[in-house]
């Protein structure tokens, strides 16, 4: 009984840590929301003309064909590893000056209003219902990526703190990021095998 009193105390500090270090990366994650919210707009309403929008497609068809012969079990983690990965290569990423998840950041805001618009288009606004479920817990993930990969670079080119901000930035990956996006694997998983 003591043990588990001891565990559960153990993950509760550990998640009042998280909540503290990404209280200290808050400018960081609202520069992440700006950004990011920036590319979907700018998805939405840019015109773009029928070659780019048939390459958009195609490269989208590409990552839609992946998912066939999977069952469902395979699917979703498919989905989890996929996005686990992305999610991690953005925060380190941001140790080269920053360029790469500013880069993440403006194309994966453009391709979700790009996809977003084309979808309402084909099949009217309730199509948004399909995206909304997993999206409220991907976006976040990808979000708190983004924003400690700003961090990161920018206090590891002036020196502040580092292994202290790896410490937290593993922390927050294991207890944050992973649940998050696993849940928007099964959710977006399921989806995706529901109207296969």
């Amino acid at each position: 009984m003591k043990k588990k009193n001891t565990d559960k105390d153990n993950l509760k500090n550990s998640y009042l840590l998280c909540q503290r270090f990404l209280a200290e990366s808050k400018n960081y994650i609202l520069f992440s929301i700006y950004l990011f919210t920036f590319a979907v707009v700018f998805g939405i309403f840019l015109n773009t003309t029928p070659e780019m929008t048939g390459k958009i497609l195609d490269y989208l068809k590409q990552i839609v064909a992946q998912f066939n012969g999977l069952n469902l079990p395979q699917t979703i983690l498919y989905l989890f590893w996929n996005n686990l990965s992305v999610c991690i290569i953005t925060i380190f990423s941001g140790v080269l000056l920053c360029i790469i998840p500013f880069i993440i950041g403006l194309s994966n805001g453009f391709v979700l209003g790009f996809v977003a618009k084309h979808a309402v288009s084909l099949d009217g606004l309730t199509v948004i219902w399909r995206l909304f479920p997993h999206g409220i817990f991907e976006l976040p993930a990808i979000i708190i990526s983004l924003g400690l990969s700003f961090k990161l670079g920018v206090e590891i080119f002036t020196r502040r703190e580092i292994r202290h901000n790896l410490r937290e930035i593993f922390r927050i990956i294991f207890l944050i990021i992973v649940p998050l996006l696993f849940i928007a694997a099964i959710i977006e998983g399921s989806l995706i095998f529901l109207f296969r």
